[in-house]
């Protein structure tokens, strides 16, 4: 059963100085492209006493992926107070993210679950996204290592801005350039080079097609936590699962519907307030 517009909800929630920056202008988008009103905008922090901080903050430095090759990570060790202080001053302050610093996705989907369900009273027609600034990686059976997401979808979902820039793979041509002119420059040089000359085909930080981008992944949140439906199959669709940047951008980053057919009815439904 799909739900009529009138008998569902949206909130964001956000953290980090770019989560925050970006969760009214991705709401805005996702009412002006979909016709979906998000109810409201939440700040994920912060916390009713200094005890949670140092909770959170332990959580945060053990879920970190410290090497990207192994499903287990080290998890009983001690942080070291520059590791707590660093993660607790982030929270306190909202601080510029460490977009080098890795998380495990479905961790951090957890532990902002407690929080979330502290804030609201979330119902089975509630969907709550999380937009955070971090980077968020989660670990692949298949190859078996871990890779940058840039959704994760789950209660609530997380739109990682962090897994949007570094997440899907950039031009094939970008990383043969960088390639080609480190032997005849330093790396941070070649890299620095070759972002000049592919500047606008991949999602940078900053970037202003991100708030774009980001709606059509609360699309596929709100369609996962409402509807059931995973990834589509069709490359077309904004429901994919995109692994390369340009096909990313060109398909999320236009204000058109962008949805494949079943998923398009499946939307007209939902904002009709029509139950089928």
């Amino acid at each position: 059963m799909i739900p009529s517009k009138d008998s569902f909800s949206v909130y964001f929630f956000f953290e980090g100085s770019e989560g925050e920056r970006l969760s009214g202008e991705i709401a805005k988008e996702l009412h002006s492209i979909f016709g979906i009103t998000v109810k409201s905008c939440i700040p994920l922090f912060p916390l009713p006493d200094e005890k949670q901080y140092e909770e959170l903050a332990t959580r945060l430095v053990l879920m970190r992926i410290i090497n990207p090759f192994s499903q287990f990570q080290e998890k009983n060790r001690t942080p070291t107070p520059v590791e707590l202080q660093y993660e607790k001053k982030r929270i306190v302050n909202n601080a510029a993210p460490a977009y080098g610093v890795p998380y495990d996705g479905f961790e951090y989907a957890v532990m902002t679950w407690e929080i979330v369900n502290r804030k609201i009273k979330a119902s089975l027609n509630t969907t709550c996204i999380v937009i955070t600034d971090q980077l968020l990686m989660t670990y692949d059976e298949n190859d078996l290592r871990y890779h940058a997401r840039y959704l994760i979808l789950w209660q609530p979902s997380v739109i990682s801005i962090g897994g949007l820039v570094e997440g899907p793979a950039k031009p094939r041509s970008y990383y043969l350039d960088r390639l080609q002119m480190s032997t005849l420059a330093q790396a941070d040089v070649a890299d620095a080079i070759a972002k000049v000359r592919h500047s606008g085909k991949y999602l940078a930080h900053g970037d202003p097609r991100i708030a774009v981008v980001a709606a059509g992944c609360a699309l596929q949140a709100i369609f996962y936590q409402l509807l059931g439906e995973g990834f589509c199959s069709s490359p077309e669709c904004r429901l994919y699962n995109f692994h390369f940047q340009e096909d990313l951008i060109r398909v999320h980053a236009s204000r058109s519907i962008n949805l494949c057919d079943t998923h398009h009815r499946m939307l007209n439904t939902l904002i009709s307030g029509k139950m089928c």
